[in-house]
């Protein structure tokens, strides 16, 4: 469990803080971020659970860490969050003996098949309060950095 928590700290250092803050003062924050996501992505193929079908799941995670390091010019807060998905993911695998992402023997209904449940209903509620949530937050965040800046500019 706390190898988890260490490789979140030790990733973002590596990804956001050196290999993101390198490329985003040459060529800007967006292929910053696609660089280092696709980097991130592929640096992870080492665990025999990840495949290509992982690559988008990383290029967003990267891409919400990548926003976060630039919005707060810190690795700090991207490296808590970080540190906890991983040991979300670490937890997950110790009490149920595989990775939340690994595929069970028999594939899942997808929602074409099984129909509109509450499951389902609430799930995307959720994702839209909190993506919401997140937009508006990374906002504050942005108005606040570059308030920042022209107030000592």
């Amino acid at each position: 469990m706390l190898g988890a928590a260490v490789a979140g700290v030790a990733e973002e250092t590596a990804f956001r803080g050196y290999i993101q803050g390198g490329i985003e003062r040459c060529h800007g924050l967006l292929r910053a971020i696609l660089v280092t996501g696709s980097v991130f992505g592929l640096s992870h193929f080492t665990d025999p659970e990840v495949g290509i079908v992982l690559l988008p799941f990383y290029l967003a995670v990267s891409t919400v860490y990548g926003l976060l390091a630039a919005a707060t010019d810190s690795t700090y807060p991207s490296m808590v969050l970080h540190a906890g998905g991983n040991t979300f993911s670490a937890f997950s695998r110790f009490f149920q003996g595989r990775s939340e992402w690994q595929l069970t023997t028999l594939p899942a209904p997808t929602i074409w098949q099984a129909g509109v449940d509450a499951s389902f209903l609430v799930s995307l509620a959720m994702l839209v309060v909190a993506g919401g949530a997140t937009a508006w937050a990374y906002g504050e965040l942005l108005r606040a950095s570059r308030a920042e800046v022209r107030e000592t500019g």
